[in-house]
């Protein structure tokens, strides 16, 4: 199915599911209310409301539910994952200041000793207090200046607690909440709106890396360095064409020894995969990739994935630009060995100096059906990369598709120069390394 088909039926179903929630609190909770107690009240369960549904958006978008990726791609889930967290974070601070602020009208000395009443009192809130702070936790931590200060295996496990966050927080709903109670057809959608969320999550996060570990039985077959700093590690297995794996993809790698148990990482194919075979090649960055370079061959392999959609399937223009920043070089040189047959290809290859370009020796003898033309660009002797160098290389840069991959500043900055050039969103294909 197409990916603008696949966008409507989801921005169709989300809808219809928001207009009935919605339209449900307001024939029972906000059409009712008449005096300010009663308004305020209404607002905040509607703010629970609001805080639930987008809590389990969330969920649906860490689901990794592969036709949602392939309907938006990667670049903009990861944008609408933060946006949608925002109003999670800021809906389950507006509920309980709200509703405290409602019933503290018909008689409680001050709000405090409202909410003082609500956790004495009501069932289920003890947990949601609990949930309410883990996720919050969550959110907080996920503001970007805090976020760049936080390991990425530390970021992984503290978004694994927003499940936790989620299912406490969620039980008060059902025992308190004046829209829940005496309703039971609006108890079961919301029931099964939860079991159907985290089943998903279950099946794509759980059972189907399991699965494939079972089928396909991916190992480290070996390890090999390919320049100072850069290694290269070899997975074999069987039937990987039943994965459908693309050039331009990557995978969740959970590597199961070398005490990177429980870790998992996001890593580019770097090589086009054949159907016993795949390549990631990474560069050390800290403890883990150090630990990942001592691998030893026979460890069995997790795979999530695959994922992206920085893949030829995506590309509208019979001529390509690539930029890479260093190790963004993986998803190039797998793409580069899938190209068809006379497609047009400049390779804008930015680092630091020769010795610092991994796989840059490999790419002059890649197997390739392109017209490949390969720009090597050394910071230390031509400067960064810059739009004025990107000109001076590609004259016809704005009729090319362009697929970019690097560091996150760089792609940033070079995504606002390709926008200006007046480049389609749809004819960009970025894989950003961050998190």
């Amino acid at each position: 199915m197409k990916p603008s088909i696949l966008r409507i039926i989801i921005y169709v179903f989300l809808g219809l599911n928001a207009l009935f929630i919605v339209g449900w609190w307001l024939i029972y909770s906000g059409l009712p209310a008449t005096t300010i107690s009663a308004k305020l009240i209404a607002i905040g369960r509607l703010t629970g409301l609001i805080a639930a549904f987008c809590a389990l958006i969330e969920l649906f978008l860490m689901s990794r539910l592969p036709s949602v990726e392939r309907a938006f791609g990667l670049e903009q889930l990861v944008n609408f994952h933060r946006w949608n967290g925002q109003v999670v974070f800021y809906s389950f601070i507006l509920h309980p200041i709200l509703l405290s602020f409602g019933y503290q009208v018909d008689g409680k000395p001050n709000v405090f000793a409202q909410f003082v009443v609500f956790l004495q009192t009501y069932p289920d809130m003890i947990k949601a207090l609990i949930g309410s702070i883990l996720f919050l936790a969550v959110g907080g931590l996920s503001y970007s200046l805090i976020r760049k200060r936080i390991t990425y295996e530390a970021w992984y496990i503290i978004h694994l607690t927003a499940y936790v966050a989620i299912v406490l927080a969620f039980f008060h709903q059902l025992s308190t909440g004046g829209d829940f109670i005496g309703h039971k057809n609006f108890s079961l959608y919301w029931v099964v709106s939860i079991i159907a969320t985290f089943a998903l999550i279950l099946v794509y996060r759980l059972f189907s890396p399991v699965f494939i570990l079972w089928y396909n039985k991916p190992h480290v077959s070996r390890i090999e360095a390919e320049s100072a700093g850069v290694f290269s590690v070899y997975i074999a297995g069987q039937h990987f064409d039943s994965l459908k794996i693309r050039s331009g993809q990557y995978f969740g790698f959970q590597f199961l020894g070398n005490m990177l148990w429980g870790q998992v990482h996001p890593f580019t194919i770097s090589k086009a995969p054949t159907n016993n075979e795949l390549r990631i090649t990474f560069k050390i960055y800290g403890g883990y990739t150090a630990r990942l370079s001592k691998i030893k061959p026979g460890t069995k392999v997790l795979l999530d994935g695959p994922r992206g959609n920085s893949t030829w399937e995506r590309s509208r223009l019979p001529r390509t630009l690539m930029i890479a920043g260093g190790i963004g070089i993986t998803p190039m040189r797998a793409l580069i060995e899938s190209a068809s047959e006379g497609q047009d290809i400049i390779l804008l290859y930015a680092c630091n100096n020769p010795s610092e370009a991994p796989l840059l020796d490999e790419l002059k003898t890649v197997p390739t059906k392109a017209k490949l033309k390969i720009v090597p660009l050394f910071s230390n002797t031509d400067g960064r990369l810059t739009p004025e160098l990107i000109q001076k290389h590609v004259l016809d840069v704005a009729s090319r598709e362009v697929y970019l991959c690097g560091p996150d500043p760089m792609v940033k900055g070079l995504m606002s120069y390709l926008k200006s050039i007046k480049i389609a969103d749809e004819n960009i294909h970025t894989e950003r390394f961050s998190y």
